[in-house]
């Protein structure tokens, strides 16, 4: 099995300025093939959350606020106003409802 490196040899190895990995065989050692300086083990990339999971996170947590938050409409086509501000206390007890 062998080991990704990278050498740290920036400006004087064409390996280090362009970032390629060398790979070394196991028992091998740990010396750039153009250079000759010491390589450091490559690091992998943090994996990272795939950008169109947060946005359906988003949408999902905007439709629920939207639900919990959207006024109430009785048959006659008023406005629960009670309810709503019933649950935005539940939420901001510090809200006082204005008239």
């Amino acid at each position: 099995m062998s080991t990704t490196c990278n050498c740290p040899n920036i400006g004087n190895c064409d390996k280090a300025d362009n970032k390629d990995p060398i790979n070394v065989p196991e028992g091998a050692d740990l010396v750039c093939p153009d250079c000759g300086a010491q390589l450091v083990a490559a690091q992998r990339p943090p994996k990272r959350v795939p950008l169109i999971w947060i946005s359906v996170a988003a949408a999902i947590l905007v439709i629920a606020l939207g639900f919990v938050f959207w006024p109430k409409r009785n048959t006659n086509g008023d406005t629960n106003r009670e309810s709503v501000e019933s649950s935005l206390k539940e939420v901001w007890p510090w809200l006082k409802a204005t008239q």
